[in-house]
């Protein structure tokens, strides 16, 4: 890349989506994640990293590959896909996600995702199932059965 502007970019986002999921994992190990409840500690990092997203891609637009590479857009990604407590954040990401996936800038799977998890916060159908959930019995079923 050799811009240190985005080098720092790509660095922020890889950072909030790693504390995404550590948070995740500590909280799903000490069974602390309930499936029925938001955690408040998650809401917290949820908060944060929708903030702060809505800070970056008002400054520098959807972060594609070619701005933060494969994994600084996987992160954004990441972050926007879990912005659950800001569907207005998600819906702007996904427009903003749309364009990026048609100049190639983002991968279709992640439009995918975020498109189905939309859909899923407005009791929508989704298009590609990506949204699974859990039966009492263990099982998975997509959202929509």
């Amino acid at each position: 890349m050799g811009n240190s502007n985005y080098e720092a970019l790509r660095a922020e986002l890889i950072r909030m989506a790693e504390e995404d999921q550590r948070v995740r994992e500590e909280l799903l190990r000490s069974d602390q994640l309930p499936r029925n409840r938001y955690s408040e500690h998650m809401a917290k990092v949820h908060r944060r990293n929708n903030t702060r997203l809505r800070e970056l891609i008002e400054k520098y637009g959807w972060p594609g590959k070619s701005l933060v590479e494969e994994d600084g857009c996987k992160a954004a990604w990441l972050i926007a896909q879990h912005a659950v407590l800001d569907p207005n954040l998600q819906l702007d990401c996904l427009s903003l996600l749309e364009k990026a996936v048609g100049a190639g800038e983002a991968p279709l799977w992640q439009l995918a995702y975020l498109k189905d998890r939309v859909l899923l916060s407005e009791n929508k159908p989704q298009i590609y199932g990506t949204q699974l959930r859990p039966w009492a019995c263990g099982s998975l079923y997509t959202v929509d059965n």
